[in-house]
Order: C-alpha cells, then sequence, then structure tokens
C-alpha cells in the first residue's frame, strides 16, 4: 500500500498559527485509489501523532507512521469486507430466519458492551444475557421453520 502525506490543511495552519496548539494536520491519501485515510502531524513532543479511521497513535517518524497506518487501513478495510460478508449471509437468509438472526446479532452485540465496561453492572450484564439466550431460541425456532417449509 502506497500512503501519500499531502500539504499542510489550510485550516489548521490557520487554527495553529492564532491559537498557538499543535502544528497543522497533513492529509493521507492512498496513492492507489486517490481515498484519503487519515492525518499526520508532529506532536510537540517530538513524536508524529496520527489517525487513520478508527485508530490512532504516535511514532517516531513519518516512515513509522506510515506504516502504522498502512496496517491499520488493512485491518479496516478487512473488518468492512467481513462485514459486508455477514450482511449478505443475513439478507440471503428467509424471513423469518432472518429477522430472528438480526435480534441474535443485536443480544450478543448488547451482551460483549456489557462485558466491555470498566465497571461491569450485574444486573445489566445478567439482562443482556437473558435477551441474548431468548433470541438464540428464538433463531432456532425460526431456523426450524424454515428447514420444515423448504422440506415441504
Amino acid at each position: 500500500m502506497n500512503l501519500i502525506a499531502g500539504k499542510p490543511d489550510p485550516k489548521t495552519i490557520t487554527s495553529s498559527a492564532t491559537f498557538g496548539t499543535s502544528a497543522p494536520v497533513r492529509h493521507v491519501v492512498d496513492a492507489s485509489t486517490g481515498e484519503r485515510i487519515g492525518w499526520i502531524r508532529p506532536s510537540k513532543t517530538g513524536w508524529i501523532e496520527w489517525r487513520a479511521f478508527t485508530r490512532q497513535g504516535l511514532e517516531r517518524t513519518e516512515a513509522e507512521a506510515l506504516e502504522a497506518m498502512a496496517a491499520a487501513v488493512l485491518e479496516y478495510r478487512a473488518c468492512e469486507a467481513a462485514d459486508a460478508a455477514h450482511v449478505a449471509e443475513v439478507l440471503s437468509l428467509p424471513e423469518p430466519e432472518r429477522t430472528a438472526r438480526r435480534n441474535r446479532d443485536k443480544a450478543a452485540v448488547a451482551v460483549e458492551i456489557e462485558r466491555s465496561r470498566s465497571v461491569i453492572r450485574q444486573h445489566d450484564l445478567d439482562r443482556a444475557e437473558r435477551a441474548l439466550s431468548e433470541a438464540e431460541a428464538e433463531l432456532e425456532i425460526a431456523m426450524t421453520i424454515s428447514n420444515r417449509r423448504a422440506a415441504a
């Protein structure tokens, strides 16, 4: 992946000169697609600050920052492809199963959110796990109905 850091953004040049904040942002573009994927800028501590999609970090040199950004872009695109495949799979299901699958996926996300909290509220986690269990049972029923319809 060939990433190119462009010229400083005019808006951040003005802001940085006016308020004396950090250095101006330079947008980073994927040379093969022309897509703007993030930005870099030198921080006050001498490190290079970067952000690409949902990831960010600090590196010692611009080359290291661009390398880290390339890894972040590849990871992001792999996640996008997996999400698109999952959506296509769910949309291809017959109707009772499709709705049950969506409900199960929503319940699974809710459980993961509750588990990832820094302070776990046990009653919220229990409620989310109970909803997931009910959604999985609903999905089983929907799959059974779909299988019977297909067999008939």
